[in-house]
């Protein structure tokens, strides 16, 4: 449910988050057609952010041949590029940058970035996080073999409970900032879990706060399932939150327009 708030008493200072995993950029193309997806202008993913102009966009599995079309963003920070076998992420904005980092996950491809914005003459701190992934198979038929629930279990189970180391790591993080926190991406688990609710604390999910329907952002095993949240502190008002079907990755992207409270 939307908060009810008096628009009066606020600073109506509105700023728009988007949190989107792009797989790559890799869309519907053949993975090994690396030429075409390298020189296509007209790329659906950049058109939609540069369409829905948000004021800062988090997003996850970056392609770091795309930065050039985002430039309405002067700032933007992303993942090294050339570390072996972890995921690529970036975070673009309309607002300065005044500090930025990482937080490694040890024995993980994924990870986690933060940076530090100035936004109306005071310090925002907005963190990318993809938490550790299922690992389960692409071409995966869960009723093909008798194993396959032992086998679903496992990976889910394992991937779960490194979710959660991860998420204690970012806590920890977070607990040693002062200012005001949003926590963005792909968190690879229900609002059911563990890792989930460490995040989370006294926080507020925005889709929770003014969102609708479902809210699901990725399907796993034909099912939807919402994995993609953004969370805000106490300070910010959701004003609004936004599901997309858009069919052009994996996941499905998530916007929020937040009111910033004195």
């Amino acid at each position: 449910m939307a908060s009810n708030f008096n628009k009066t008493s606020l600073k109506l200072d509105a700023l728009s988050i988007l949190s989107f995993n792009t797989n790559g950029f890799k869309h519907d193309y053949d993975e090994n057609d690396y030429d075409e997806r390298k020189f296509d202008t007209d790329d659906p993913i950049v058109n939609f952010i540069n369409n829905t102009n948000p004021d800062i966009f988090c997003i996850q599995e970056f392609s770091a041949i795309k930065y050039k079309y985002f430039g309405n963003y002067p700032y933007w920070f992303k993942t090294n590029i050339f570390t072996f076998n972890k995921s690529v992420m970036a975070i673009f904005s309309k607002y300065p940058i005044i500090d930025k980092g990482y937080i490694t996950f040890p024995n993980s491809s994924n990870g986690a970035m933060y940076v530090d914005l100035t936004f109306n003459k005071e310090i925002i701190r907005v963190y990318n996080l993809h938490l550790e992934s299922f690992k389960v198979p692409k071409n995966f038929h869960y009723y093909s073999e008798p194993t396959s629930f032992n086998f679903l279990r496992s990976r889910i189970g394992k991937a779960e409970k490194i979710r959660k180391e991860q998420a204690v790591l970012i806590k920890e993080h977070i607990d040693k900032f002062k200012g005001k926190v949003i926590i963005s991406g792909d968190f690879n688990s229900t609002q059911f879990s563990s890792s989930y609710n460490t995040l989370k604390d006294s926080r507020k999910d925005t889709f929770i706060e003014a969102g609708s329907g479902f809210g699901a952002t990725y399907p796993l095993f034909n099912y939807p399932f919402r994995l993609d949240y953004i969370l805000v502190d106490n300070r910010f008002e959701v004003f609004s939150h936004e599901n997309f079907d858009l069919k052009i990755s994996d996941h499905e992207p998530i916007l929020t327009r937040l009111l910033v409270v004195d």
